[in-house]
């Protein structure tokens, strides 16, 4: 399933890039950001390349950790769900 942003840019990218050369440079650079920069709230704020390296689990308990105090104090505050968000049981990564 395409990203919402790059489904956007016409297949032959004629309308939105001067060559195909201008195209890739853009995809390099969006596509580095999208996977290694850019939190996804579908996948608990981490990005693509540390669920896709292995590294959900320890980035969740260090955040429950750090969060686990302030979230048993203060979650009727918030909403139902708290601070800390939870990878869902079934993950598929484009990466």
């Amino acid at each position: 399933m395409p990203t919402p942003a790059v489904s956007l840019v016409p297949r032959d990218g004629r309308d939105r890039f001067g060559s195909i050369e201008d195209a890739r440079a853009f995809c390099q650079t969006f596509f580095a950001w999208y996977n290694q920069q850019h939190r996804h709230s579908g996948i608990a704020i981490m990005t693509p390349e540390n669920v896709h390296h292995g590294r959900a689990d320890q980035i969740l308990a260090v955040r429950q950790q750090a969060l686990g105090p302030a979230d048993s104090r203060t979650t009727k505050l918030y909403d139902k769900r708290g601070h800390n968000p939870q990878r869902s049981a079934a993950f598929f990564a484009n990466y």
